[in-house]
């Protein structure tokens, strides 16, 4: 049964999204079924004391979240009360369909605002926040949404203290105050004195503390002096494999790290840096060699200057692969979607001595047997995509519903140059849309232009355009099986550029919304039509 849930909220910093202290508890959501936009308890319409009609109704918890869960397939309208002093709840009524898949979770967050600002005495005390957060690029300013991303040390990364040294020792005594990062990489003093105050942080091993220790912060009455704390492990590189239980290839709260993933890091030389995830997902390879011959000889001024200067020159390229000895299922990895000539679970990297980087990456398991009980195989459906939004479903403005494209060229890239190859298997789907490759081997067969097999065990799934479908809204689909599985794609195509425009045929990169990755909500292509099979025959072993 599906899972509607989320987060009523106040908006307190104007970013828009909910963050940690902004929910809202007590408040009433509900299902609306009659469309009245109340929350119905029912009646006892035939005396028999039990109220029909009524509709699903929760209040949000301390934390301002609520949970509808054990739902059946349907359409819900969900909705909130709107809470006296605050304008109506942004987002809500909203339709949502549900499917009944116990995996299915809705995340819906409302928005709620204020109608005047509230009212508060001066207080006479102020406030020291901020974040402990990972410099990847050392240059000391948060940048969570620059070039290379900089996170906070949240889930995964070892905790920070920060505490307030009141007498200057350089040690943290049980007398002084102190926070630990929470869960979102934040920490905070509150009620403080106006004054000047020395900030310290005790940093988890392997990391380096910059700038300033101390950090000098002065607090006057009244207000928040915002102080981001930057640490880094030099020449690393971390991050997250989260499991995308909804396909959509952006991380969820909900969404789970995946354990037990095994990741290699792979140097120009060959060298391999190996690690495995941990239970939330998370892994980290430090100590990567980033040394370039020259940079800091003092007999070549030039190649000092531009390490300074320039110092993205001097970065040393890493492969880091992420299907290394992965668990024993299909899987498809929903982000990041590798452009043409890189095969799908391995990422470039590029890594300037002593600064670090992120890479995270979301994967969808799909349990044999489930929607396709045929074994070594991959099988979909082909889309027309009326609106290009990467869904089969119905446009909400026209009404008019996704269909299946017949006659769509579908194949398996082998070389992954995002051209039909002469020898690399191919069919066209039926009248409903489908199509099936069966007799997949674990390994690839081997590619009849270069003789060799592809390192990687992975299907690059393409289809070309139509006459009149010539743009691709869905992602280019990398699917490992091992032995007996099975996985399913879908693959839309549309007279319409999709927003923002990405075209596998005139622009390589991927579709915009990896929901088409798993299953379509409701949609079993076994059960529309039988495809025609098109076996891919074990290669002979080269003699």
């Amino acid at each position: 049964m599906s899972t509607i849930r989320g987060s009523v909220f106040q908006d307190l910093n104007g970013n828009s999204f909910f963050d940690l202290g902004e929910g809202l508890s007590n408040v009433t959501v509900f299902l609306d079924i009659n469309g009245n936009g109340l929350p119905d308890s029912g009646s006892d319409s035939d005396g028999d004391g039990i109220l029909e009609n009524s509709e699903p109704t929760i209040v949000t918890d301390a934390s301002g979240e609520y949970t509808f869960a054990d739902l059946p397939e349907g359409s819900f309208t969900l909705d909130q009360v709107t809470i006296p002093g605050f304008n109506e709840p942004v987002g809500v009524p909203i339709s949502l369909a549900t499917t009944g898949d116990p995996n299915e979770r809705i995340d819906v967050n409302i928005l709620n605002t204020n109608l005047t600002p509230p009212t508060t005495p001066a207080p006479t005390t102020g406030v020291i926040r901020g974040s402990v957060y990972v410099d990847n690029n050392r240059n000391q300013i948060y940048e969570p949404f620059g070039d290379v991303g900089e996170p906070t040390l949240a889930e995964g990364f070892p905790d920070a203290t920060v505490y307030i040294d009141l007498n200057n020792s350089g040690f943290r005594e049980p007398s002084e105050p102190s926070s630990t990062t929470n869960e979102a990489g934040f920490y905070f003093f509150g009620d403080l004195p106006p004054g000047s105050y020395l900030l310290r942080a005790e940093i988890p091993g392997g990391f380096e503390l910059l700038g300033d220790n101390p950090i000098q912060a002065p607090v006057a009455a009244a207000t928040v002096n915002e102080l981001d704390i930057p640490v880094i492990d030099p020449n690393s590189v971390y991050g997250r494999v989260i499991r995308d239980l909804n396909g959509d290839g952006l991380p969820q709260p909900s969404e789970p790290g995946q354990m037990g993933i095994n990741i290699e890091i792979v140097d120009g030389e060959g060298n391999i840096s190996r690690t495995t995830t941990g239970d939330d997902g998370f892994y980290i390879i430090s100590n990567l060699n980033t040394e370039i011959p020259g940079r800091d000889d003092p007999q070549n001024p030039f190649a000092n200057f531009i390490a300074r200067t320039e110092p993205e020159r001097f970065a040393r390229g890493f492969v880091a692969d992420f299907g290394v000895d992965l668990p024993s299922s299909a899987y498809i990895f929903t982000s990041p979607v590798p452009p043409v000539g890189e095969f799908p679970g391995e990422i470039g990297v590029e890594l300037i001595p002593e600064e670090a980087r992120q890479i995270n990456s979301t994967l969808v398991f799909n349990p044999a047997g489930t929607v396709l009980p045929v074994p070594n195989s991959i099988a979909g459906v082909v889309f027309n995509d009326l609106n290009a939004n990467s869904l089969l479903d119905v446009d909400p403005i026209t009404g008019s519903p996704d269909a299946p494209i017949e006659g769509a060229r579908v194949y398996i890239d082998l070389d992954d140059d995002g051209e039909l190859g002469g020898d690399e298997p191919s069919t066209t789907t039926d009248f409903s849309g489908n199509f099936i490759f069966t007799n997949l081997s674990p390994t690839l067969p081997i590619d009849p232009l270069t003789g060799f097999a592809p390192i990687e065990e992975t299907y690059v799934i393409r289809v070309e355009p139509t006459d009149n479908q010539e743009n691709l809204t869905t992602p280019i689909p990398a699917i490992t099986l091992a032995s007996e599985e099975a996985a399913q794609v879908t693959l839309g195509l549309s007279s319409v550029v999709p927003f923002p425009p990405e075209n596998q045929f005139a622009q390589e990169g991927g579709g915009i919304n990896p929901d088409s990755l798993i299953p379509v909500r409701g949609f079993d292509p076994l059960t529309i039509a039988a495809p025609t099979p098109v076996p891919i025959p074990t290669p002979e072993p080269i003699v």
